[in-house]
């Protein structure tokens, strides 16, 4: 983004510090009800006027909502993402992939307090033990000690973890597909959001966000029909497709070769 301003000639700095780790609590900080009980259930306001001039934006991987877009302004959606679940491969305890497995056998599954997406699961899934933990960090100590046996959050934020852990799988359960935005302060000089937006805006058309999803998310995939660490080889597209590693996987065992051109017959 400040490559992006500069080309603009316009010299931009992000002043960075450390707000509530809770979503929803970072998130009031530029709502423009910051200082007001949000609803009934509040017995008091924590926001002082301070806090509430404090921030500008706030960098996170927030879901846009229709709620959000009436409490602040919202920068363009610049990613897609899901909500889904991650799992620890090394335990001791019985194996769930999914939601509802877990939730049918009343296991507990770790979430964040305070989240959109804390309401979709606990809508979705009525019957569902939910743990809920304070930080991420917190849920991925809770999945270890097998307190949870899913931690449930924002697929970006599950592939990064796994990325560093190998003891962490993501499941790639889509719970219900996301964009994700960041909130801007409610009441910014209209220049100022118009030109935050214009420079997410020419981060997507150039490809640099693809680029930093492909680094730190998710290996890009060799096209259909091709594998290799290059994508210089041949992958049947109709029996294989190159997994992350550029191998050519078949998708039947009626099929094999390195191409899973070659099909195997039935002895009879």
């Amino acid at each position: 983004l400040v490559i992006f301003a500069a080309e603009d000639n316009v010299k931009l700095n992000f002043g960075l510090n450390v707000a509530n780790p809770k979503y929803s609590a970072s998130f009031d900080l530029v709502a423009n009800d910051c200082t007001q009980q949000i609803n009934d259930a509040d017995t008091k306001v924590n926001n002082s006027e301070d806090d509430c001039n404090k921030f500008d934006v706030i960098v996170g991987d927030y879901y846009a909502t229709p709620d959000r877009s009436l409490r602040a302004d919202l920068s363009p959606a610049w990613l897609r993402s899901t909500i889904s679940t991650v799992k620890y491969i090394e335990k001791n305890s019985p194996d769930f992939t999914t939601l509802t497995e877990a939730t049918n056998a009343g296991a507990s599954i770790c979430l964040l307090g305070g989240t959109f997406y804390e309401g979709v699961l606990r809508e979705k899934y009525p019957e569902g033990v939910f743990f809920e933990c304070a930080s991420g960090d917190d849920c991925v100590k809770s999945l270890k000690n097998e307190d949870c046996v899913l931690y449930v959050e924002d697929e970006l934020q599950l592939r990064y973890a796994a990325a560093w852990d190998t003891s962490l799988e993501v499941t790639r359960e889509i719970v219900n597909t996301q964009y994700i935005v960041w909130p801007l302060r409610f009441d910014l000089p209209p220049i100022v959001s118009l030109l935050m937006k214009r420079w997410v805006l020419k981060s997507i058309t150039n490809g640099t966000v693809d680029e930093l999803y492909f680094k730190y998310f998710q290996k890009a995939l060799c096209p259909i029909g091709t594998a290799g660490e290059s994508c210089e080889l041949d992958c049947d597209p109709k029996h294989g497709s190159a997994d992350a590693s550029g191998t050519c996987r078949c998708i039947s065992p009626k099929w094999s070769g390195s191409d899973c051109s070659e099909e195997i017959l039935e002895n009879k």
